[in-house]
């Protein structure tokens, strides 16, 4: 049964390839819920969602540039080692994805 609906207002820049440059947009994105929540719990929950969001999936799409990857065979593998790299990294203590596997690919001896 639904008990809270949010509703998230936000303002979005998209690069349009096509014409090179930046276009603005808005739009709002729902969140649905089976508890009822008040304002403050509304926004939690959405915020956690996009750390998730933040610290998962954009670092995959971009520093381990997953969407470009042309693999057909088992992807879901693939998908699952970059998972295991990318926790790996964070359990090591690094912050920053992007740095650390340029820090690695240097000096192998510390990946080891």
């Amino acid at each position: 049964m639904l008990r809270t609906l949010i509703g998230v207002e936000r303002n979005v820049e998209r690069f349009d390839v096509g014409h090179q440059q930046w276009r603005s947009s808005q739009d709002t994105a729902w969140y649905v819920c089976t508890r009822e929540l008040t304002a403050e719990q509304a926004s939690q929950l959405v915020r956690g969602h996009w750390g998730i969001e933040n610290r998962c999936h954009y670092v995959r799409d971009v520093t381990l540039n997953e969407d470009a990857s042309q693999i057909s065979v088992n992807p879901g593998v693939f998908a699952q080692l970059r998972s295991w790299a990318l926790n790996g990294l964070r359990w090591a203590g690094h912050l920053n994805i992007k740095a650390a596997r340029e820090q690695l690919g240097w000096s192998p001896d510390q990946l080891l």
